[in-house]
């Protein structure tokens, strides 16, 4: 093995976006201690044997041939070809990952491609491959799991394991030298066969990129390994996958391009310790020129709104170049930024040589370094059900990490990505425990808080169990468990050898101390949250104590008490010990079919408590307030305090902006060399720039690296937004900039409201508008049909500029048709605000029954019709002159239901149509060139969910917030001067919560399209979901009219405030009947 790059000279084409710090080649000194690295990692298994490698191979070469003889099978058998041909077809096996980079370890899986040509699609390679594979002796642990983002067979095959990726060309053969780095290949394919492919495609460009594969292979080799010690080698969880870790040392090769293994070592940790995050770390510039014309999305944060969130971006190389971190959330940023400084600390010091390189790689004290810990347990009784439970929770771990991370009074929520198995027997055969630390935020000036987290763990619960029961992977003996145990307690959840490793010596005299508060949890508080599978209830002992109280450090010691907040889960309702006698209503929900909620955020117990004590109702969820501090506001946060005190929302702190700072002259490289060769040091530590009198130099030019590929890049396409990365990852759930107030609603004073509320209400009417709704609806029938009629009729009447929308699309049943309705009141204006709701319903029955759909959304779509004909009323006589160039454009979404199961392409069929057509359009204003038509919308306002008694409406995006904003004020005033319906003591107040600021919880709706095309928008949709949400009880009986005149006489407030319309005109009043 030759560990010593060749030199390059100044002369050569370098490697990535901006040219090398240090050209400088390896010293003895250098070469001694990369060899002396290769001894620290054999230990670790990190290198595997010929024999071994050897089998790999076979393996390799079996599977391929095994994938060969299939696509011949399938042509036969499906296809009808004849035999002439049939040998003709190729297909192949391609690796990709750590074994394509070669730099796998002992005992390691391969990651697998299997290529195939047009005959054969994804259905034939999750049934009849799967069958064939089932079948075969040398395979076992046989999963698929077809419903995953990249969709995947996994298994283990003659001792090895493998996952396989599927990917179907528009070729007619598969040649053997087929190059995959062909974007020609990429034409006509559907999203998942592209991002299967691009495993392939980003491994092998990476492989390109770099100037010399050895050293690169030897530093990433230890970089895995050393990130694995540390606990930070996941990306399901937050942390960096594989190939995430390859991109960096990849760059850090780029930097220092005859630097030997050791000396890249290091560098590593001083480049990304020092990092100027989110700045983006890439090996080649983006491709924005889309000279193929494929449609396929680029990150670029200055056009997706999304992309301006990532907190770590590591870009791809190959096309379409995407982030491949964007799982990573702020306590996993700091994570590894505190471990790549404790990195750079250790390499420091071996090259003075005051330490040993085999430090680097000692394992993390995870648990000693934090006090509390949550314990997520996932078991089941057979071994198969086991493998599918595992990869799934693991898999959503994630959502519970950002739950936690939203609490403002956690600091910290650390997963362990190692999961352990039973401690014992008693605990089962089958069963992972994983483990996150947590540190806290204390309250200022308080030596006591509560901290609440059972809605943390309730909406994490809910998301799992409700998805799991969506793709039918759910059975009978699988469970979920989830519980709060001290550093005390662990040995009752860790063995013995793990706990004790890497266990700090205690020092004499010094006090004990934690990173962040300690919990003080009361005595005999223990208690158990049962969810069910039927209606998601939560049971709880009567005199259970849901609260952690923080107290100052000193008190953790002395605390005493059993294991509190306790979450199970399974198929079935568990029964509780004890007397239960309370029961939770329905909590949120995951949406099943249209819209979906992947990511359900709970209301904190304190909302919840504020709202049903307006009501004058028990709170389910009881919070022990500490003695010493009577009046301590469990959350500690703005958000939370008196409504009438309430600032306005604003973006979570940390969430980086994109900069459009001044970039630093980079130094060239022959500046470096010169600094260097002056500098006259010749030591052990000479490490190029970071010499003392090069580091400032060194850590400046690194900090100035990452920007450039800004300059000069021009916009690209994105997909539909249904096909953006994962919608339950922390970044999806803070998408749009900050807000743009471009427009300010006028006040309407309390004599207006009256008039809105009292003369342009009528029930009557509204009943009447909506009674030719609450029939069948689904696209492409009958019913559908005479409903589409019927909204284009009453539109016109009404003088409204009416559009059809019509337009084609695949489903799982066959091509269908779908038409968006649009109407303007005046086409001519430069601006809009969009009030839009869907008229589709789902196609479901039940005892020869239909499905009417009265919430969702039969009811909204009457609002807006009742809406138009006041506006038509109101807008005669014109409107301030602030708004006099806006004009109010009402959207009925057609195909929001997905036919068969929520995803990508079979969901939102109208707004994703809609959304990518008027991105093509021009701005309605000639003098705004270069603008498309989506720039011309102020705001999307979007009904869904509205009409039963048990409604209740959030704020999830800041850049609506002061939207959001007046409809809480327009509610409480109308309150309070008794303009609201107050008729039965069910009717709900407030419908619009003042203290409750949601961030994007996940809500799949017709807005997501035009979502992640920048347009700000107003979601108006209940949550929780109605509990006759996609049941037959979502019919006219559910309606509860005051309430929905309530919101209708709020909602038609909003409307003429953002108009800046004026009520009292005496043209515009009405009698009522």
């Amino acid at each position: 093995m030759s560990i010593a790059a060749p030199p390059l000279t100044t002369g050569q084409k370098y490697l990535g976006v901006t040219s090398p710090i240090s050209l400088e080649g390896p010293k003895p000194f250098d070469i001694k201690l990369s060899q002396k690295l290769v001894e620290v990692l054999k230990p670790h298994g990190v290198f595997e044997s010929d024999e071994e490698l050897t089998h790999r191979m076979e393996v390799l070469h079996k599977v391929n041939t095994l994938v060969r003889e299939w696509i011949k099978d399938v042509g036969r058998d499906k296809c009808n070809i004849p035999e002439s041909k049939i040998h003709s077809f190729g297909g192949k096996v391609c690796t990709f990952g750590s074994y394509r980079l070669g730099v796998h370890t002992k005992g390691a899986d391969i990651d697998t491609l299997c290529v195939v040509p047009r005959h054969v699609d994804r259905s034939d390679f999750f049934s009849s491959f799967y069958e064939l594979l089932k079948n075969h002796p040398d395979v076992k642990d046989l999963r698929a799991v077809e419903e995953a983002f990249v969709p995947v067979i996994k298994m283990e095959f003659d001792g090895i394991e493998l996952d396989m990726l599927f990917a179907r060309l528009a070729l007619p053969q598969i040649p053997d030298d087929l190059d995959l780095q062909d974007d020609n290949l990429l034409k006509n394919l559907n999203e998942k066969c592209v991002r299967s492919l691009n495993g392939c495609r980003v491994t092998d460009e990476i492989l390109h990129l770099v100037p010399n594969k050895e050293s690169f292979r030897m530093t990433l080799r230890a970089i895995k390994l050393w990130a694995k010690k540390k606990g930070i080698y996941s990306n399901a969880l937050g942390f960096l996958g594989g190939v995430s870790w390859a991109m960096l040392v990849a760059r850090v090769c780029q930097f220092y391009p005859n630097a030997a293994a050791a000396t890249l070592l290091h560098k590593f940790f001083m480049v990304f310790s020092k990092w100027n995050w989110p700045q983006p770390v890439l090996l080649k510039p983006l491709q924005t020129e889309n000279l193929l014309h494929l449609n396929f999305p680029v990150w670029d944060p200055r056009i997706n709104p999304a992309d301006r969130f990532h907190l770590m971006p590591i870009i791809t190389p190959a096309f379409p170049q995407q982030n491949s971190t964007f799982n990573v959330t702020l306590s996993t940023r700091t994570i590894m930024t505190e471990e790549l400084k404790l990195g750079l600390e250790i390499t420091t010091k071996v090259f003075e040589g005051q330490e040993d390189l085999s430090k680097l790689f000692e394992p993390s004290n995870f648990f000693h370094k934090y006090k509390h810990y949550i314990v997520l347990s996932a078991s089941a009784e057979e071994e198969t059900h086991f493998l599918e439970w595992k990869g799934y929770i693991e898999s959503k771990i994630r959502i519970l990490v950002g739950n936690l991370e939203r609490n403002p009074c956690i600091k910290i929520a650390h997963v362990n990505p190692t999961p352990l198995g039973p401690l014992d027997a008693s605990e089962g055969k089958f069963l992972n425990k994983w483990f996150i630390g947590l540190t806290f935020n204390k309250a200022e000036n308080s030596t006591n808080q509560n901290v609440d987290l059972t809605y943390d763990i309730q909406s994490f619960t809910n998301a799992v169990h409700r998805q799991a029961i969506h793709i039918r992977l759910m059975k009978e003996d699988m469970n979920i468990e989830i519980k709060h145990v001290k550093r005390k307690q662990l040995d009752q959840y860790v063995p013995h050898d793990i706990l004790q490793r890497g266990k700090p010596e205690p020092k004499k005299g010094a006090e004990r101390s934690s990173f962040g508060s300690s919990i003080k949890l009361p005595e005999n508080n223990a208690h158990t949250l049962v969810h069910s599978k039927s209606d998601s209830s939560l049971l709880r002992k009567d005199n259970s104590d849901t609260c952690i109280d923080i107290s100052d450090e000193s008190s953790l010691e002395a605390s005493q008490g059993p294991t509190l907040d306790t979450v199970q889960i399974s198929k079935d309702d568990i029964k509780v010990n004890g007397d239960v006698r309370k029961v939770v209503p329905n909590s949120p929900g995951v949406r099943t079919g249209s819209p979906a909620l992947v990511d359900t955020i709970m209301q904190s117990p304190s909302q919840k408590r504020e709202q049903e004590d307006m009501t004058g109702t028990e709170s389910p969820v009881k919070r022990t307030k500490s003695q010493e501090e009577p009046n301590l506001n469990v959350f500690g946060s703005p958000m939370h305090t008196d409504s009438s005190k309430a600032s306005p929302s604003r973006k979570r702190e940390g969430s980086p902006v994109h900069s459009n700072s001044t970039i630093k002259r980079s130094k060239s490289v022959e500046e470096v060399q010169t600094n260097q060769s002056q500098s006259g040091m010749d030591s052990p530590m000479h490490m190029d720039g970071v010499i003392q009198t090069l580091k400032e130099e060194e850590e400046s030019e690194i900090i100035n690296r990452g920007a450039k590929f800004m300059e000069n890049s021009q916009h690209v396409k994105r997909l539909p937004s249904a096909d953006v990365p994962d919608l339950t990852s922390p970044q999806a759930q803070q998408i749009l900039p900050a807000p743009q107030k471009s427009h300010t609603p006028k006040y309407i004073n309390p004599a207006n409201l009256k008039v809105l509320a009292d003369e342009y209400s009528d029930i009557k009417a509204f009943k009447e508008l909506l009674k030719p709704i609450l029939v069948p609806r689904m696209p492409d029938t009958d019913g559908h049909a005479r409903v589409r009629e019927y909204l284009k009729n009453e539109l016109r009447a009404q003088d409204w500029h009416v559009e059809e929308d019509q337009f084609q699309d695949n489903t799982p049943y066959g091509v269908k048709t779908f038409t968006n309705i649009i109407a303007t009141y005046d086409p001519s204006k430069p601006r809009r605000i969009v009030l839009s709701a869907h008229f589709d319903s789902k196609n479901i029955s039940s005892g020869g029954r239909d499905f009417i759909a009265a919430t969702d959304s039969a009811v909204p779509c009457a609002i807006l019709l009742d809406l138009a004909r006041q506006l038509s009323c109101l807008l005669v006589k014109g409107r301030g002159e602030k708004a006099r160039d806006i004009t109010p454009m009402i959207v009925f979404f057609d195909g929001e239901e997905a036919y068969k199961d929520w995803t990508a392409t079979d969901s939102l069929y109208g707004a994703r149509h809609l959304a990518a057509k008027w991105e093509k359009m021009p701005h309605p204003n000639p003098s705004e060139t270069g603008k498309n038509f989506l720039q011309s919308i102020e705001a999307l306002v979007l009904l869904d969910l509205i009409g039963s008694r048990d409604v209740l409406f959030h704020s999830f995006f800041d850049s609506t917030s002061h939207l959001y904003e007046i409809l809480v004020k327009q509610e409480k005033l109308m309150a309070e001067n008794r303009f609201l319906n107050t008729r039965g003591a069910q009717v709900r107040y407030p419908l619009f919560t003042p203290t409750n600021r949601y961030t994007f919880g996940g809500i799949e709706d017709d807005h997501i399209p035009f979502l992640h095309r920048g347009v700000p928008i107003l979601h108006l949709i209940s949550s929780p979901f109605p509990s006759v949400w996609h049941t037959m009880r979502d019919d006219a009986s559910c309606i509860d009219y005051d309430v929905t005149d309530n919101f209708n006489r709020i909602f038609r407030a909003f409307v003429v405030s953002y108009l800046h319309l004026n009520p009292s005109e005496p043209l515009c009043r009405k009698k009522k009947k």
